[in-house]
């Protein structure tokens, strides 16, 4: 039974990884690269290929590390699917590229989180935490790209407060980084 938890979680999380990929090139406004974000596609493949093989090292995985990763990655697929849902294609701008939005996002998910894809690929990262058992590589990854997720932001927010101002600051005010505001701002 272990080995088939196992398989299921490996499964989901390479679904999620996937997801994100085809993501990148559909959804994504195909002319925004920049050198950042190549680091990052090529640093989460690698990061990804290397988790999956510690993963198979400690196969199987114990029940409860197994569920929880199979859980968490689901949450991170549906958080990434409610992304990609509340905006058109290509209308989104790649991390670390400079370029400017058109519009504020501010409907279905996004009226909640202002960040929801980053958001979905750190919750990407803590399932690999649970798969392999809180290995301290997965945790290491996990850091990083949380590093990397937060100067990307800092990058945002700037061009958006700078472009929407007001708006911006009222929407900074209502919505969490990357959870829901449980207390709003007011003013």
């Amino acid at each position: 039974m272990e080995d088939l938890i196992s398989a299921c979680v490996l499964a989901l999380l390479l679904c999620c990884f996937v997801a994100f990929s085809i993501a990148s090139y559909r959804h994504f406004d195909p002319a925004s690269r920049s050198f950042g974000n190549v680091l990052i596609r090529y640093l989460s493949l690698g990061a990804t290929i290397g988790l999956c093989g510690l993963f198979v090292l400690r196969w199987p995985v114990p029940f409860w590390w197994a569920a929880g990763a199979g859980g968490v990655s689901l949450l991170s697929l549906a958080l990434f699917s409610a992304s990609l849902r509340a905006v058109p294609a290509g209308v989104l701008h790649v991390a670390f590229t400079g370029d400017s939005p058109g519009h504020l996002i501010t409907q279905g998910i996004y009226g909640r989180i202002r960040n929801p894809l980053y958001t979905s690929y750190l919750v990407y990262w803590c399932a690999w935490v649970l798969a392999i058992a809180a290995h301290p590589t997965a945790i290491v990854t996990l850091a990083v790209f949380l590093l990397l997720y937060a100067r990307a932001i800092a990058q945002e927010e700037s061009v958006l407060r700078g472009r929407f101002r007001e708006d911006y600051r009222a929407y900074v005010a209502s919505t969490g980084r990357f959870l829901p505001r449980l207390i709003r701002r007011t003013g």
